[in-house]
């Protein structure tokens, strides 16, 4: 599910829950209570006149099931059109950068225009019904307290019943159609809330992860770090395998480098490592336990991971190193920005570590954003380290001061490196090379690239040739437009 979704039934659905349940609590039961003592009077005045006022309620009630039913299928199909119309803005005011570049504005906005249409016709044709139901519910309203006044008031004339009597009758079913009404409106914001809670359950009914779905063994053993890929496959789709039977042994305390083409399987891995995803085939163990019986909450508490894509929260500097932990002094954090090297660009600050970096850290430039997640993995000082092109942002100068940062962090412990640039991986204790979800090299650099037709040196030959050109080219001459 589109995650702006997931935010559209935790706002737009909870609030309709929520006022569901005050018209519960507010209108419903006392309106209930005001009823049923209204009628008992009348019961105790005169059984018949009571039957007369309360015979159109079996229609009333069959017209209100049918309506309620109506709106049930009207009110899922508006929660729908609001969850999308909340993703196409999110995603489109996400990328409101690209959108300018690329002069897509009138297509974005005919697409916003697209989905919002269909919401007002949606909700056109809701209300529409919502309406038309009440106003045949306060016809067949009226028509009792007409059929009323027909028959008691010819009962009255007859003498049957007394003037007195007649005028309490009807004051008696002037009150009782009063909560009546309130009663079938209430329902219908009550039927709303009712297509929300239904929305609202699709993400309980969402597969958790495996520490949340059954109670996992805690291991007393001191982490090692140590990874084993046993006939290890995995599938987004069915029939698509992104890995397939990968064996491979991570030592603790080894810098192993993932190498290899894009889409080869390597961020894959690193999130099985982790267990954001489950093997589809094969085994994983992390220190000769399958991440599958792992306490994933305990097994992530030893691993530090920096992305690609450094992701910020709108909040302070502060709370988006600690992430969450109360108990880190200001002197371990600035110790983690000094070997991040941004400890300088934080004091320059005016509110330093109290700064806010704004939605997705767009107060920051990118190779910032980068440095303040790698401090993340400094201050936490994991036992295992997972580095997913966590350079790629950074200019040259400071990338070299950074690594010499990360091979003091990584001495002793177990890391895994993704990278395309292999300059960063060369003193890697193992590289892997992965092709088309398989292993197909293993080593060193040194091994590797003394292998003439290996993957990893024509990776290591196409990056030279990129960078240095060879002997007797020349510049290509462009033409000027």
């Amino acid at each position: 599910m589109e995650p702006a979704r997931i935010a559209s039934r935790l706002s737009h659905d909870v609030n309709q829950m929520d006022g569901s349940v005050w018209s519960l609590l507010k209108q419903v039961v006392s309106s209930f209570f005001l009823i049923c003592i209204i009628i008992l009077f009348m019961l105790f005045m005169n059984p018949f006149l009571t039957a007369v006022i309360l015979i159109t309620l079996p229609l009333t009630a069959f017209i209100t099931y049918f309506v309620y039913r109506m709106n049930y299928r009207f009110n899922q199909k508006e929660s729908d059109r609001v969850a999308s119309l909340t993703a196409i803005s999110t995603e489109m005011f996400n990328a409101i950068k690209l959108v300018r570049m690329f002069n897509s504005e009138p297509f974005f906005l005919k697409r916003f225009a697209q989905r919002a249409e269909d919401l007002r016709r949606e909700g056109i044709a809701h209300w529409t019904s919502v309406h038309t139901s009440n106003f045949y519910m306060g016809f067949l309203s009226n028509l009792g307290g007409d059929l009323f006044l027909l028959v008691g008031g010819y009962l009255a004339l007859e003498g049957q019943i007394s003037f007195g009597e007649f005028f309490a009758f009807f004051s008696y079913q002037a009150m009782l159609w009063g909560p009546i009404n309130i009663l079938l409106n209430t329902g219908t914001m009550i039927q709303t809330g009712a297509a929300s809670a239904q929305k609202v359950a699709t993400l309980e009914q969402a597969p958790q992860e495996p520490y949340l779905e059954k109670e996992n063994t805690r291991f007393s053993a001191p982490f090692r770090g140590e990874i084993q890929c046993q006939d290890l496959c995995f599938h987004y789709q069915p029939n698509d395998p992104v890995l397939r039977d990968v064996n491979l042994t991570i030592r603790p305390g080894t810098m192993t480098a993932l190498v290899g083409q894009s889409g080869s399987g390597k961020t894959t891995l690193s999130s099985l490592i982790t267990g954001l995803y489950l093997p589809t085939g094969g085994r994983l163990l992390v220190d000769g336990i399958e991440v599958r019986d792992w306490d994933l909450r305990v097994l992530r508490s030893h691993m530090g991971i920096v992305l690609q894509d450094a992701t910020l929260f709108n909040d302070t500097l502060r709370a988006n190193i600690t992430m969450g932990r109360e108990d880190v002094s200001d002197e371990r954090i600035w110790a983690a920005l000094s070997l991040a090297h941004i400890d300088d660009f934080v004091r320059s600050m005016k509110d330093g570590l109290n700064t806010l970096v704004g939605v997705n850290g767009m107060r920051l430039s990118g190779g910032q954003r980068q440095r303040i997640a790698i401090a993340r993995v400094f201050l936490k000082d994991p036992k295992l380290i997972i580095l997913d092109e966590a350079t790629s942002a950074l200019d040259s100068e400071t990338e070299k001061a950074i690594q010499r940062s990360f091979d003091a962090l990584m001495s002793g412990r177990t890391s895994v490196v993704i990278a395309h640039r292999l300059s960063t991986i060369y003193r890697a204790d193992q590289i892997v090379v992965l092709h088309q979800g398989r292993i197909v090299e293993i080593g060193t650099h040194e091994e590797l690239t003394s292998r003439k037709d290996g993957h990893y040196r024509h990776l290591y030959e196409a990056q030279v040739e990129g960078m240095i050109p060879m002997s007797g080219a020349t510049r290509p001459e462009r033409s000027i437009h």
